[in-house]
Parts: C-alpha cells; structure tokens; sequence
C-alpha cells in the first residue's frame, strides 16, 4: 500500500471500469499490511480478489509456511510476466534502505502463455471453485519464434519438489559452467553436495548474492553454507550496488531459469513457486553477458579473508541455518 501499489490498483481499476475482466490472487501473509480498504476499492468496481490460504491464528496453522511465492500475469491470454519482481516501492529501487534494485522478470508470448495461464486458472480453481477452461483464455496467437520453453511448478501440494529436481539434474549434468544469481542461500544436502561436485569436476560455478541483508537471519544462514563451498572451488560474490532479487540459474550455453524459486529450501519445498526455463543458445548469451556485467558491481569472498570472521559470527550462522528455513 505505497505509490508503486495504488499506482497498479489505479490501473486495474481504470481498466475493470471499461469492462475488462480482472482476476487477482494475492497472498494472505505476504501482502498483511495492505489492508482491507486497499483490496476493497478494487472489489467495488468488480475486480475479482482472492486471497491465497488465509492464517487466523498464525501461530497455531501449519498453513502459515504454505505461501504463494509466483509473481506473474497473463494479458488477455497472449502475454505472459514471469520472474521475480513483486509490486511495491521497494521493489522498484526508490526506498532509501535497499537503493537500486537488481532483479529479472520476463515477458513472455506464444505458447508458453497457455501454460501460464493454466497454472494461474489451477490456483484460481482452488481458490473459487470456479472451472474456468474457456477458449478465450487461451486465444490464437501468431508468434513463429521456436525458442523452447518450459515452466516448472512446485509446492507442497506435490509430493515432488520439482524445482530443485530440475535444478539438481541441470547442476550435475553441467560440462562447463554455474551460474546462479540468488538473494537467498538456504541448501539442502542435495543441492549443496550438487554444486560442491560440480565445483571439484572444475566446472566454473559461480555464485551472486547480496551484500546487504533484508532479512538478517536468513542472511547469516546463507553465510553458513561460504565456508565449505569455497573450500571446493565455487566462487560466491556479493553485490555492492544495491540489493539482489534476481532467481536465475545458467548451465552452460543452453539452459536458463528465471522465476520465482530462491536457491533455498523454502522455495523447493514450501512456497508455491513457478519458473520459466529457456532452452536457446543466444538467450543463453545475453543472460551469460548480464551476469558478466553484475559481476563489476560484485566483491568476491576470499576463503581465507572469510575464515577470519569471529566467533560469536560463526556460532549465529549456524543457529540461523537451522532456523531460516521456517522463516
């Protein structure tokens, strides 16, 4: 409920006034200090918000951990966003704790709308009762382009984590580099014991996370997972120029995820997340060429330089790694 959120409002607004049919889904948790008057202005001009799992007693409900982490929308079912932004000043790079904002998001068309569709239908479904299969959510579309894309869908209603499998069967199979851009560093033995043999097979792993935290705990548990990493050659760097929201992960010259899954357990595990994998050689090459040109505004953690830090540091790194995952 800041500029950036009544300005969104303002637009959907302007646009259920002309009769275009919006439907929003908002989490319950994440969006707690919106406040009833702000979804209500929306509802009056038949704007259709649902929030997803509501929590009453937060601390007595298992469905606290169980958040709808997907940031996406779908444009009269021909145009797609993906990826990691969130809708609010701090977002767009205007408060003056964070500063600049570093972060992706991708606009899709094609096919690949459809799919994003019916993953947005399938939470609507659940969230309504409502079935909606209609063909003018998934109209014709007159796009050649053969980039192959996929999306990847998780959350605790399955009982696979498909996202860290994607990732871990992408890491393994990697011939010649890893690269990741990540706020948060939360790992599982898979992914870590993934990313440590990549690094020792001497494939160029390299990491991108924040240099400033937002959310401390979290924070110190990502810096519990340095010492070991670096110990077998991954490469970890910290960005200076701002903050780093940015979920992408690149294996060699031929597969990129962008979305919405932090490299942590939370998202493989218990948010509801989505993301977009591209199988294309030249995207490969601009996502390889930003992270070349992130990496200028990075400092590298030196493992010996690392290993100076105190005692009381390391002790709250490894309460906060057994605590981040909850929060």
């Amino acid at each position: 409920n800041d500029p950036t959120g009544k300005e969104l409002q303002q637009i959907l607004i302007e646009r259920a006034k002309t009769g275009v049919e919006i439907r929003l889904i908002y989490d319950a948790v994440g969006c707690w200090k919106l406040g009833k008057g702000f979804i209500n202005q929306m509802l009056e001009v038949g704007i259709n918000a649902k929030p997803f799992l509501p929590v009453s007693l937060p601390f007595l409900s298992s469905k606290l951990n169980f958040r709808n982490h997907r940031k996406i929308t779908i444009i009269d079912g021909k145009i797609g966003f993906i990826g990691g932004v969130n809708i609010g000043d701090k977002y767009m790079g205007v408060t003056k704790r964070f500063g600049f904002w570093r972060d992706t998001h991708l606009k899709l068309q094609g096919n690949s709308v459809y799919s994003l569709q019916k993953s947005f239908l399938i939470d609507w479904g659940f969230l309504s009762s409502e079935n909606l299969e209609a063909k003018q959510y998934f109209p014709a579309h007159n796009i050649k382009s053969k980039i192959p894309i996929q999306l990847a869908i998780s959350g605790p209603d399955s009982q696979w984590e498909n996202i860290m499998q994607l990732y871990f069967s992408a890491i393994t199979q990697a011939q010649e580099k890893v690269y990741i851009t990540t706020p948060y560093l939360v790992l599982n033995e898979s992914m870590t014991t993934a990313l440590i043999t990549a690094a020792l097979r001497e494939i160029d792993v390299k990491i991108i996370l924040p240099y400033k935290a937002d959310h401390k705990i979290v924070f110190l548990g990502t810096h519990s997972y340095y010492e070991k990493l670096l110990e077998s050659g991954v490469k970890i760097y910290e960005y200076t120029k701002g903050f780093v929201h940015a979920k992408i992960l690149q294996v060699d010259n031929e597969f990129v995820s962008i979305g919405s899954a932090n490299m942590d357990i939370r998202s493989f595990k218990q948010n509801f997340e989505i993301n977009a994998i591209i199988y294309d050689a030249n995207y490969s090459k601009e996502i390889h060429q930003q992270f070349e040109i992130d990496l200028l505004d990075c400092k590298q953690v030196e493992l010996e330089e690392f290993r100076k830090r105190s005692t009381w540091q390391k002790n709250g790194e490894s309460i906060a790694r057994l605590v981040s995952p909850l929060l």
